[in-house]
């Protein structure tokens, strides 16, 4: 019986981590989102941003979807390795991981699933009325919130990823601790910044899922 076994849980767990970055290439249509020569899209003041989201419709669409898809594979990936931590005696850091990296990813996906509706939505209306809904405005102000809230759960929630790696034998401690120090800097980037780029939570993840696979 055994023998027709093929996929252990570590494999499975290591899999799911490592090919959620099969998503990385959707994520990249984001740098078509501008003008000829100009800038992207990011950065830019909302009423360059709304242009530009209504004039490239198809790649902030699909960049968009990459970005929820990758989010939510890499937290399955994460909610298996808790498992495999917590048998490995892990006292508790990866349960506490998991749950600030699925409380990150549940705002995550609201901010974005804002790009794929209200951005839309929004440029229609500033190019028929020449002026930016009033409502856009406050409703960028709470998904900038969102997103910041998002990234400091999401690098905490790795960091416990990473002490609960050095707590057990699963994986070798020089991951637990790059995975602290990684974390670490991107909230200290944070706080200098007050800008991340989102794609930074899937890094170690990932990593992590090629040294499980190894």
């Amino acid at each position: 019986m055994n023998g027709n076994i093929i996929w252990t849980p570590t494999q499975v767990t290591g899999s799911i981590l490592a090919l959620s970055i099969i998503f990385a290439p959707g994520i990249s249509l984001y740098m078509r989102v501008k003008d000829t020569h100009g800038p992207v899209i990011f950065g830019q003041p909302p009423h360059e941003w709304l242009r530009l989201v209504h004039q490239h419709p198809r790649p902030w669409r699909w960049a968009t979807i990459s970005f929820i898809c990758i989010i939510l594979t890499t937290l399955f990936g994460l909610a298996l390795l808790a498992g495999l931590l917590r048998d490995a005696g892990d006292p508790g850091f990866s349960q506490a991981g998991l749950l600030a990296f699925a409380l990150g990813t549940a705002l995550w996906v609201i901010v974005l699933a804002a790009r794929l509706t209200i951005d839309p939505w929004a440029g229609k209306e500033m190019l028929a009325k020449g002026a930016i809904p009033d409502v856009y405005t406050a409703l960028s102000k709470w998904n900038g919130a969102m997103f910041v809230i998002f990234t400091i759960l999401a690098f905490a929630g790795v960091m416990s990823f990473g002490a609960a790696i050095l707590a057990t034998n699963l994986l070798p401690h020089w991951l637990g601790w790059a995975t602290l120090i990684y974390s670490l800097a991107g909230l200290t980037l944070l706080a200098i910044t007050r800008d991340s780029l989102p794609i930074m939570h899937h890094l170690m993840p990932f990593v992590i899922g090629i040294i499980l696979l190894l």
